[in-house]
Protein backbone atom coordinates (compact mmCIF):
# COMPACT_ATOMS: atom_id res chain seq x y z
CA UNK A 1 0.00 0.00 0.00
CA UNK A 2 3.14 2.15 0.85
CA UNK A 3 4.78 1.67 -2.48
CA UNK A 4 1.50 2.54 -3.94
CA UNK A 5 0.78 6.00 -2.57
CA UNK A 6 4.61 6.29 -3.36
CA UNK A 7 4.10 5.76 -6.70
CA UNK A 8 0.99 7.61 -7.37
CA UNK A 9 2.50 10.65 -5.38
CA UNK A 10 5.17 10.66 -8.15
CA UNK A 11 2.94 10.53 -10.68
CA UNK A 12 1.03 13.50 -9.31
CA UNK A 13 4.18 15.55 -8.72
CA UNK A 14 4.44 18.48 -10.61
CA UNK A 15 7.80 17.85 -11.90
CA UNK A 16 6.94 14.50 -12.91
CA UNK A 17 5.84 15.74 -16.96
CA UNK A 18 9.11 17.76 -16.96
CA UNK A 19 11.18 15.14 -16.17
CA UNK A 20 9.38 12.37 -18.78
CA UNK A 21 9.67 15.14 -21.43
CA UNK A 22 13.00 15.55 -20.66
CA UNK A 23 14.07 11.82 -20.85
CA UNK A 24 12.19 11.43 -24.35
CA UNK A 25 13.76 14.93 -25.57
CA UNK A 26 17.26 13.13 -24.77
CA UNK A 27 16.19 9.84 -26.11
CA UNK A 28 15.00 11.19 -29.24
CA UNK A 29 17.57 14.37 -30.31
CA UNK A 30 20.40 11.10 -29.00
CA UNK A 31 20.98 10.08 -32.78
CA UNK A 32 21.11 13.82 -34.15
CA UNK A 33 23.81 14.11 -31.77
CA UNK A 34 25.61 11.08 -32.31
CA UNK A 35 25.07 12.22 -36.23
CA UNK A 36 26.59 15.85 -35.44
CA UNK A 37 29.59 14.34 -33.63
CA UNK A 38 30.99 12.09 -35.92
CA UNK A 39 30.73 14.39 -38.85
CA UNK A 40 34.00 15.93 -37.10
CA UNK A 41 35.49 12.85 -36.43
CA UNK A 42 38.40 11.23 -38.48
CA UNK A 43 37.80 7.77 -39.91
CA UNK A 44 40.17 6.20 -37.63
CA UNK A 45 38.41 7.94 -34.91
CA UNK A 46 35.00 6.54 -36.01
CA UNK A 47 36.03 2.66 -35.43
CA UNK A 48 37.79 3.77 -31.92
CA UNK A 49 36.46 1.28 -28.86
CA UNK A 50 34.92 2.51 -26.74
CA UNK A 51 33.35 4.75 -29.15
CA UNK A 52 34.49 8.67 -27.69
CA UNK A 53 30.99 10.93 -26.89
CA UNK A 54 33.43 14.13 -28.40
CA UNK A 55 35.83 14.18 -31.51
CA UNK A 56 39.56 14.23 -29.48
CA UNK A 57 40.19 16.00 -32.76
CA UNK A 58 37.82 17.82 -34.47
CA UNK A 59 38.55 18.06 -38.13
CA UNK A 60 36.37 19.08 -41.38
CA UNK A 61 37.93 16.60 -43.43
CA UNK A 62 34.59 14.86 -44.22
CA UNK A 63 33.15 17.56 -45.66
CA UNK A 64 35.89 18.28 -47.75
CA UNK A 65 35.72 15.02 -48.64
CA UNK A 66 32.03 14.74 -49.36
CA UNK A 67 32.20 17.81 -51.77
CA UNK A 68 35.50 16.69 -53.86
CA UNK A 69 33.90 13.13 -54.27
CA UNK A 70 30.21 13.69 -54.67
CA UNK A 71 28.32 16.64 -56.75
CA UNK A 72 26.74 17.79 -53.48
CA UNK A 73 25.43 20.82 -54.52
CA UNK A 74 23.39 19.20 -57.23
CA UNK A 75 22.36 16.70 -54.70
CA UNK A 76 20.54 20.04 -52.87
CA UNK A 77 19.66 21.46 -56.45
CA UNK A 78 17.61 18.49 -57.17
CA UNK A 79 15.85 17.71 -53.97
CA UNK A 80 14.99 21.58 -54.19
CA UNK A 81 13.22 21.28 -57.15
CA UNK A 82 11.16 18.08 -56.86
CA UNK A 83 10.12 19.17 -52.71
CA UNK A 84 8.91 22.89 -53.95
CA UNK A 85 7.21 21.09 -57.33
CA UNK A 86 5.74 18.53 -55.08
CA UNK A 87 4.68 20.55 -52.76
CA UNK A 88 3.36 23.10 -54.59
CA UNK A 89 0.98 20.94 -56.95
CA UNK A 90 0.05 18.86 -53.88
CA UNK A 91 -1.32 21.64 -51.29
CA UNK A 92 -2.34 23.28 -54.63
CA UNK A 93 -5.13 20.36 -55.84
CA UNK A 94 -5.53 19.22 -52.33
CA UNK A 95 -7.05 22.72 -51.19
CA UNK A 96 -9.87 22.81 -53.77
CA UNK A 97 -10.65 19.55 -53.08
CA UNK A 98 -11.16 19.04 -49.37
CA UNK A 99 -12.48 22.83 -49.67
CA UNK A 100 -15.38 21.20 -52.49
CA UNK A 101 -15.26 17.75 -49.96
CA UNK A 102 -15.96 19.98 -46.82
CA UNK A 103 -18.06 22.51 -48.31
CA UNK A 104 -20.22 21.50 -51.16
CA UNK A 105 -21.09 17.79 -49.93
CA UNK A 106 -23.10 15.00 -51.92
CA UNK A 107 -24.24 11.67 -51.59
CA UNK A 108 -20.84 9.76 -51.51
CA UNK A 109 -18.91 12.69 -50.88
CA UNK A 110 -17.97 11.09 -47.09
CA UNK A 111 -17.32 7.78 -48.77
CA UNK A 112 -14.65 9.53 -51.04
CA UNK A 113 -13.09 11.22 -47.59
CA UNK A 114 -12.19 7.94 -46.51
CA UNK A 115 -11.05 6.42 -49.54
CA UNK A 116 -8.17 9.43 -49.49
CA UNK A 117 -7.34 7.83 -45.94
CA UNK A 118 -7.26 4.30 -47.56
CA UNK A 119 -5.10 4.89 -50.11
CA UNK A 120 -2.94 7.02 -47.69
CA UNK A 121 -2.65 3.99 -45.79
CA UNK A 122 -1.59 1.60 -48.47
CA UNK A 123 2.25 1.17 -48.44
CA UNK A 124 4.54 2.70 -50.85
CA UNK A 125 6.69 0.70 -51.10
CA UNK A 126 3.67 -1.87 -52.64
CA UNK A 127 3.26 0.99 -55.65
CA UNK A 128 7.18 0.69 -56.39
CA UNK A 129 6.53 -1.70 -59.48
CA UNK A 130 3.46 -0.39 -60.49
CA UNK A 131 4.33 2.82 -60.72
CA UNK A 132 8.47 1.97 -62.49
CA UNK A 133 6.22 -0.04 -65.08
CA UNK A 134 4.21 3.17 -65.78
CA UNK A 135 6.95 5.62 -65.85
CA UNK A 136 8.68 3.51 -68.05
CA UNK A 137 6.21 3.19 -71.01
CA UNK A 138 5.92 6.82 -70.94
CA UNK A 139 9.89 7.42 -70.87
CA UNK A 140 10.02 9.68 -67.20
CA UNK A 141 12.36 7.27 -65.79
CA UNK A 142 15.71 9.67 -64.34
CA UNK A 143 13.40 12.96 -64.83
CA UNK A 144 12.43 15.04 -61.84
CA UNK A 145 8.66 14.67 -63.21
CA UNK A 146 8.82 11.16 -62.17
CA UNK A 147 9.26 11.56 -58.77
CA UNK A 148 7.25 14.34 -58.27
CA UNK A 149 4.57 12.53 -59.75
CA UNK A 150 4.92 9.67 -57.38
CA UNK A 151 5.53 12.08 -54.22
CA UNK A 152 2.14 14.05 -55.38
CA UNK A 153 0.25 10.62 -55.24
CA UNK A 154 1.75 9.81 -51.60
CA UNK A 155 1.17 13.26 -49.83
CA UNK A 156 -1.82 14.27 -51.54
CA UNK A 157 -4.71 12.22 -49.39
CA UNK A 158 -2.42 13.44 -46.51
CA UNK A 159 -3.07 16.67 -47.65
CA UNK A 160 -6.74 16.12 -48.32
CA UNK A 161 -7.36 14.92 -45.15
CA UNK A 162 -5.58 17.79 -42.99
CA UNK A 163 -6.81 20.55 -44.80
CA UNK A 164 -10.12 19.16 -45.08
CA UNK A 165 -10.17 19.65 -41.09
CA UNK A 166 -9.37 22.82 -41.32
CA UNK A 167 -12.52 23.75 -43.74
CA UNK A 168 -14.85 21.83 -41.81
CA UNK A 169 -14.02 24.21 -38.72
CA UNK A 170 -14.89 27.56 -41.00
CA UNK A 171 -17.84 29.11 -40.31
CA UNK A 172 -20.48 27.89 -43.12
CA UNK A 173 -22.39 31.62 -42.21
CA UNK A 174 -19.69 33.49 -43.33
CA UNK A 175 -19.69 31.68 -46.65
CA UNK A 176 -23.38 32.03 -47.06
CA UNK A 177 -23.22 35.52 -46.24
CA UNK A 178 -20.66 36.11 -49.11
CA UNK A 179 -22.53 34.35 -51.59
CA UNK A 180 -25.66 36.48 -50.95
CA UNK A 181 -23.29 39.38 -51.38
CA UNK A 182 -23.02 37.83 -54.83
CA UNK A 183 -19.16 36.10 -54.68
CA UNK A 184 -18.29 33.33 -56.61
CA UNK A 185 -17.37 30.41 -55.11
CA UNK A 186 -14.03 30.45 -56.09
CA UNK A 187 -13.43 33.77 -54.57
CA UNK A 188 -15.17 33.05 -51.30
CA UNK A 189 -12.25 30.43 -51.27
CA UNK A 190 -9.43 32.53 -51.62
CA UNK A 191 -10.56 36.16 -50.40
CA UNK A 192 -12.00 34.93 -47.03
CA UNK A 193 -11.64 30.97 -46.27
CA UNK A 194 -8.15 30.92 -47.43
CA UNK A 195 -6.89 34.03 -45.20
CA UNK A 196 -8.61 32.52 -42.28
CA UNK A 197 -6.97 28.86 -42.51
CA UNK A 198 -3.82 30.09 -43.17
CA UNK A 199 -2.14 28.54 -40.84
CA UNK A 200 -3.58 25.08 -41.74
CA UNK A 201 -2.52 25.47 -45.16
CA UNK A 202 1.27 26.38 -43.83
CA UNK A 203 1.00 23.70 -41.68
CA UNK A 204 -0.18 20.74 -44.52
CA UNK A 205 2.47 22.57 -46.96
CA UNK A 206 5.22 21.91 -44.34
CA UNK A 207 4.22 18.23 -43.57
CA UNK A 208 4.30 17.66 -47.40
CA UNK A 209 7.62 19.26 -48.11
CA UNK A 210 9.40 17.21 -45.26
CA UNK A 211 8.10 13.93 -46.48
CA UNK A 212 9.24 15.06 -49.81
CA UNK A 213 12.77 15.91 -48.98
CA UNK A 214 13.54 12.71 -46.71
CA UNK A 215 12.08 10.50 -49.51
CA UNK A 216 14.80 7.85 -50.24
CA UNK A 217 13.00 4.61 -51.62
CA UNK A 218 10.88 6.33 -54.85
CA UNK A 219 14.41 8.88 -55.54
CA UNK A 220 16.65 5.66 -55.24
CA UNK A 221 14.77 3.67 -58.02
CA UNK A 222 13.31 6.37 -60.24
CA UNK A 223 16.51 8.11 -60.53
CA UNK A 224 19.26 6.20 -61.68
CA UNK A 225 21.74 8.42 -63.38
CA UNK A 226 24.38 10.52 -60.14
CA UNK A 227 23.12 14.01 -61.93
CA UNK A 228 19.59 13.61 -60.99
CA UNK A 229 19.83 12.11 -57.50
CA UNK A 230 18.54 13.93 -54.20
CA UNK A 231 19.92 14.37 -51.02
CA UNK A 232 18.82 11.12 -49.35
CA UNK A 233 20.26 8.58 -51.85
CA UNK A 234 23.69 11.07 -52.01
CA UNK A 235 23.99 10.02 -48.76
CA UNK A 236 23.44 6.35 -49.01
CA UNK A 237 26.07 6.50 -52.00
CA UNK A 238 29.04 6.77 -49.13
CA UNK A 239 28.17 3.16 -48.57
CA UNK A 240 31.01 1.41 -50.25
CA UNK A 241 31.75 -2.40 -50.84
CA UNK A 242 34.19 -3.00 -48.78
CA UNK A 243 33.58 -0.16 -46.02
CA UNK A 244 31.17 2.72 -45.00
CA UNK A 245 32.38 5.99 -44.57
CA UNK A 246 30.29 6.60 -41.21
CA UNK A 247 31.87 10.22 -40.74
CA UNK A 248 31.43 11.21 -44.39
CA UNK A 249 28.10 10.15 -44.13
CA UNK A 250 27.37 11.48 -41.13
CA UNK A 251 28.78 15.16 -42.68
CA UNK A 252 26.68 14.49 -45.85
CA UNK A 253 23.31 14.16 -42.53
CA UNK A 254 24.28 16.95 -41.36
CA UNK A 255 24.17 19.22 -44.43
CA UNK A 256 20.97 17.43 -45.45
CA UNK A 257 19.65 18.02 -42.37
CA UNK A 258 20.29 21.79 -42.19
CA UNK A 259 18.28 23.47 -44.75
CA UNK A 260 14.61 21.35 -43.44
CA UNK A 261 15.70 22.07 -39.64
CA UNK A 262 15.65 25.84 -40.50
CA UNK A 263 12.43 25.71 -42.59
CA UNK A 264 10.88 23.76 -39.54
CA UNK A 265 12.44 25.96 -36.50
CA UNK A 266 10.91 28.85 -38.78
CA UNK A 267 7.32 27.32 -39.41
CA UNK A 268 7.03 25.62 -36.49
CA UNK A 269 4.42 28.18 -34.95
CA UNK A 270 2.51 27.80 -38.21
CA UNK A 271 2.47 23.98 -37.35
CA UNK A 272 1.71 23.88 -33.52
CA UNK A 273 -0.84 26.58 -34.16
CA UNK A 274 -2.52 24.99 -37.48
CA UNK A 275 -2.71 21.74 -36.46
CA UNK A 276 -3.95 22.57 -32.49
CA UNK A 277 -6.58 25.23 -33.86
CA UNK A 278 -7.86 21.81 -36.44
CA UNK A 279 -7.92 19.43 -33.83
CA UNK A 280 -9.41 21.44 -30.95
CA UNK A 281 -12.40 23.16 -34.03
CA UNK A 282 -12.84 19.85 -35.28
Amino acid sequence: MRIRKLILKIIDHKITPYILLTLLALIILSPLYWMFISSFKSMGEIYTLPPTFFPAKPTLEAFKSSFHFSPVLTYFKNSIIVAVVATLVTVSFATLVAYSLSQYRYKGSGLVTNMFLVFRALPPMGMMLPFYILLLAFHLINTYTALIIFLIYLNFPLAVWLLKMFFDAFPRELIEAAMIDGCSRIRILFRIVLPVTAYGLAAASVICFMFCWNEFFAAKIFMSSEAMRTIPVGVYSFTGEEMIYWNEICAMGVMAFVPSGIFFILCQKHIVRGLGEGAVKA
